[in-house]
């Protein structure tokens, strides 16, 4: 079974108005209509857009580079890059 949690805002009359009025016609419940309507578009905008990723990424890349830098092991920076570098020349032929 699906758990459902309850979501509430605030709107003016009018658009409430216009909200009940297509759920009607739709032949469906208020609230089922606004489900749809937020699933509808959640599906045709995913939250993470590729600037979100690309953000995430470039904080991963310099968090990993200042651990990697400040290491014990002064040689594991050019490890992991020697080994980045391979992966990257093996993936170019693909």
């Amino acid at each position: 079974m699906i758990k459902r949690h309850a979501v509430s805002c605030y709107l003016p009359r009018r658009t409430l108005d216009d909200l009940k009025r297509q759920a009607r016609i739709e032949g469906v419940s208020l609230s089922a209509f606004t489900r749809q309507l937020l699933t509808l578009g959640l599906a045709e905008r995913p939250s993470e857009t590729i600037g979100d990723l690309a953000y995430r990424m470039l904080f991963a890349t310099l968090a990993l580079e200042a651990l990697l830098s400040t290491h014990a092991d002064k040689g594991l920076y050019e490890q992991v890059t020697k080994a980045w570098r391979a992966a990257r020349d093996d993936g170019e032929g693909a």
